[in-house]
């Protein structure tokens, strides 16, 4: 037993521990990160929750409960859906601008979601991969 939250996915969950390793070790400031949104109280949203770096929607009724209404989450869920499925470069590159996201991740949440593997796999060509480990892959937005 430990008080420590994160414990459990270094054993259960190899790499996205690692990935969250690896940004909590290399990005500095708090750029915008892009990961599976989905229902509370799951391991989506478990990126921005253990290295602090915003994402675009972790946990939409959870934004709910606090705003009092599912506007917002009710934009951007289907936007990251899209980033996620689409095969298409400029589809995808247009909303991670949108919410000026830096890195994203393609993990075990991802595949869960049902992302297809060639549209999670689109990113390599215009992405830099920065980790890649244990089926957890960052991609950073080239400069």
């Amino acid at each position: 037993p430990t008080l420590d939250g994160i414990a459990y996915m270094a054993k259960y969950q190899p790499g996205d521990y690692g990935a969250i390793q690896w940004l909590n070790a290399n990005v500095t400031g708090s750029p915008a990160i892009l990961e599976a949104s989905g229902g509370q109280y799951s391991d989506y949203g478990r990126i921005a929750t253990f290295t602090g770096l915003p994402t675009v929607l972790g946990w939409g009724g959870h934004e709910l409960q606090w705003r009092g209404n599912y506007t917002e989450p009710g934009k951007r869920e289907p936007d990251i859906d899209n980033i996620y499925k689409t095969l298409d470069k400029g589809t995808a590159l247009n909303l991670l601008k949108k919410y000026n996201v830096t890195y994203v991740i393609v993990g075990r949440m991802e595949r869960e979601k049902g992302y297809e593997a060639t549209a999670l796999a689109k990113f390599r060509g215009f992405m830099d991969v920065v980790y890649d480990k244990q089926g957890t892959v960052i991609y950073r937005v080239r400069e």
